[in-house]
């Protein structure tokens, strides 16, 4: 990957390395790059900034994927690391997350906002000293009363809920395609509205 000059977009999802985080709750993030660089042909298997990376073209704009190798709770410093380099703002940066608030399939597409107790999201905050970045959170569910918080995170998608998952997951390539085109509001009235 050419890496002299700076993409027009970074598109970072948030979850945890290795086979056996694959198909967690917590890794709709990585799902959702993953489906990205399926559908633009984009190979994510370069490491840099203590990630997996892959450049390409979305809508006709150089984009960066991102999976960071970091773990979920210090996904900041390879964020940071990433837009040092290139010396790019803020505005030009989406972060897909989970978010256990919303039922599997539901999603959010936010211009900001708080942490909200996700701590992935939280690292990102605290590293970039700010929290006014574009952000779509996916739903995976809440936890069970049998489940702690940090369990059910870690826990396999079902049958029912990876297929609500799925249907999320391409929802969320169409609003990253709209916020790339300069339709960040289309992107919020159009998913917002299923929660």
């Amino acid at each position: 990957m050419n890496m002299t000059h700076s993409p027009r977009w970074i598109i970072i999802g948030l979850g945890n390395p290795g086979r056996e985080h694959e198909l967690n709750r917590h890794n709709a993030g990585f799902m959702c790059v993953d489906a990205l660089a399926k559908k633009h042909n984009i190979n994510t298997n370069q490491v840099k900034f203590d990630s997996l990376i892959g450049c390409g073209e979305i809508c006709n704009q150089t984009c960066l994927l991102m999976k960071p190798l970091t773990y979920m709770n210090h996904s900041g410093v390879a964020v940071l690391e990433c837009l040092n380099y290139f010396d790019m703002d803020i505005s030009q940066l989406i972060v897909v997350l989970d978010d256990i608030s919303f039922l599997p399939g539901n999603l959010r597409v936010r211009k900001n906002g708080s942490a909200g107790g996700h701590k992935g999201l939280n690292s990102v905050i605290e590293s970039l000293s700010t929290q006014d970045f574009m952000r779509i959170r996916i739903g995976v569910g809440q936890p069970p009363k049998s489940y702690s918080l940090e369990e059910w995170v870690v826990t396999n998608f079902d049958e029912i809920d990876m297929t609500a998952i799925r249907d999320a997951i391409e929802k969320t390539c169409d609003a990253i395609d709209m916020i790339i085109n300069g339709d960040i509001d289309k992107a919020m009235s159009r998913y917002n509205r299923l929660l």
